[in-house]
Formats: C-alpha cells, sequence, structure tokens
C-alpha cells in the first residue's frame, strides 16, 4: 500500500511507525534498529516538514550533525531540554520544530 500513497505522505506514515517502534523497544528494554532505512526516511520527513514550516530550519537542524536516530528521538519529544542541551542543540531550536505540533518537549528526561 505504502507505494500508492503519495509523498512526502507516504513518509509520515514511516516517520509515524518507526517513532512508536523506538517508542516500544523503549518500554520493553529491547534497543537496536537504529541504523535502518526507516529511520532515515522518517528524519527526511521532518526535515522537509521543518523546511516547509520554517525556512532553512531543515539546515539548522542538520548543522548539529546528530544521527539520524538522535534526530529522530529529539524532534518527537522524546528528548529532554537537558538531553537536548546535552547533544548540543538548542532547545529553542526543538520547540519551534514543535510547534503547532501535538509534540512536546518531556520535563524528564529519558534514557534509551
Amino acid at each position: 500500500v505504502l507505494p500508492m500513497i503519495p509523498a512526502p505522505v507516504n513518509s509520515q506514515v514511516v516517520f509515524d511507525a518507526v517513532t512508536h517502534e523506538h517508542d516500544l523497544r523503549h518500554a520493553l528494554g529491547v534497543p537496536g534498529g537504529r541504523d535502518q532505512s526507516s529511520v532515515s526516511v522518517a528524519v527526511g520527513w521532518i526535515l522537509y516538514t521543518a523546511n516547509q514550516t520554517s525556512p532553512g530550519l531543515d539546515e539548522r537542524l542538520q548543522a548539529f550533525g546528530l544521527t539520524d536516530f538522535d534526530l529522530l528521538r529529539v524532534a518527537t519529544g522524546r528528548r529532554s531540554r537537558d538531553q537536548i542541551s546535552e547533544l548540543g542543540v538548542d532547545p529553542g531550536l526543538v520547540e519551534s520544530l514543535l510547534a503547532n505540533t501535538p509534540l512536546s518537549i518531556p520535563n524528564s528526561s529519558i534514557r534509551e
């Protein structure tokens, strides 16, 4: 079915699935799958969407040099302000990315 869904919506479907996959992996204590192509597709959708909502935001996010997995977890509200700062990223930038979404930066750190 996925090939029949037009881009970039098809990437959003992958983004949603891989985000929840890693939520489940965290809950079950089963890390892994951090370098899957689905993570890269999800990050591609994040960067595309970031640029659509705020031109240049995608480049600013990429400039931090995060792994795709770290960017995925930062951009989906799975890292606290402290964790975001530890990665060398401005939490304000992440807040602007999450603006107008149901996602937010959690108060407590999430250690995976």
